[in-house]
């Protein structure tokens, strides 16, 4: 775990008046209904594995604990400190388990084997296997018998996300954890235009947001072969609450994001952003794109990237800044827990 770190709350100097201690009791109370409806420890200790903690009522700002080493290392502690926690565990391995009891067929040219879905899932999870049997167009699968029918595995449909899901939330569980940057979720509607072009229009959504840059979602293989087949994708996003907030608490960044809507707001700061494809052959988005399951894919924009233009570079920080504020604020939740 990280060294524990000491937080204020903004106390001012004793004697400073009555309206200064009503605005200090305003912003506490504020924070504690922030986070009261389900606590962020309660959620790490007795929630659904699987499950998000929501920020915000209307579900715009959530976290997950396997989006962050610091909640990754806390979730194995509490599991395995009691053999009572180990219940959920349990429950999550007892769950992926009745995919052994559904029998597939995969077969290429030199012939054909049968395995269970559960063998299916952990073969994807390696990635020299996911190289060699998912990535190519070579093998067949069938869920009824060795004489088929059969359809492509790379197709992917057979893959359910929230399986895929909870087979990650094992891993990082009972593996060592590799080192894994706070993210934000939200899914906030981008609209975009590949080579900017009315007839190549794309919804995408801001799926996540760490320090560094953003991870952007985009639904449906039609979608990602025409990301992967043209030159530019012009994006037009509405930061009007980031902008809102950037000076302001985690208690102001929570009260504003709970009452905007981005599905029907026209804000009134949205900045048009001009991205090279070439981004997908970076950062490994290339070969993370195809972890969506044939649903959805998505790759990792830096705010550099995202933000290069002059207009637009304050974007960068303030984004950044944003994420950090609510980093800070859970982080201070997590260490009273420790």
């Amino acid at each position: 775990m990280a060294s524990k770190r000491t937080t204020t709350d903004g106390v001012g100097a004793v004697g400073e008046g009555t309206a200064k201690k009503k605005k200090l009791n305003t912003k506490t109370k504020t924070r504690k209904k922030a986070l009261k409806a389900t606590s962020f420890v309660e959620y790490l200790k007795s929630e659904a594995l699987v499950k998000d903690y929501f920020l915000t009522k209307n579900k715009n700002l959530s976290f997950h604990w396997a989006n962050w080493s610091e909640t990754c290392e806390y979730q194995k502690e509490f599991l395995f400190s009691d053999v009572s926690n180990e219940m959920k565990l349990k429950n999550l391995n007892d769950e992926l388990f009745e995919l052994k009891k559904t029998e597939v067929w995969l077969k290429n040219k030199r012939g054909c084997v049968k395995m269970s879905l559960y063998d299916v899932y952990e073969a994807y999870l390696d990635n020299r296997l996911r190289m060699t049997w998912f990535e190519r167009d070579g093998i067949l699968m069938s869920f009824e018998n060795e004489a088929g029918p059969y359809m492509s595995l790379a197709n992917m449909n057979w893959f359910n996300k929230n399986i895929y899901a909870a087979f990650m939330f094992k891993k990082l569980l009972t593996k060592p954890i590799p080192f894994r940057g706070f993210r934000v979720g939200m899914e906030a509607p981008i609209a975009g235009k590949f080579d900017n072009s009315p007839l190549n229009s794309v919804l995408l959504r801001l799926h996540q947001a760490s320090e560094y840059g953003v991870i952007l979602k985009v639904e449906g293989k039609n979608n990602l072969a025409k990301l992967e087949n043209s030159e530019t994708i012009q994006l037009e996003i509405d930061v009007t609450p980031f902008l809102e907030t950037k000076d302001g608490s985690f208690e102001d960044i929570i009260s504003r994001f709970e009452k905007y809507n981005f599905e029907t707001n026209k804000g009134k700061n949205r900045r048009t952003v001009n991205l090279s494809t070439s981004i997908m052959k970076k950062f490994n988005n290339d070969r993370n794109a195809v972890s969506g399951g044939g649903e959805h894919f998505y790759f990792f924009v830096p705010y550099t990237e995202l933000f290069k233009a002059p207009q637009h570079q304050e974007l960068q920080s303030i984004f950044s800044n944003f994420v950090k504020k609510v980093k800070e604020e859970l982080d201070s939740e997590l260490k009273k827990a420790a």
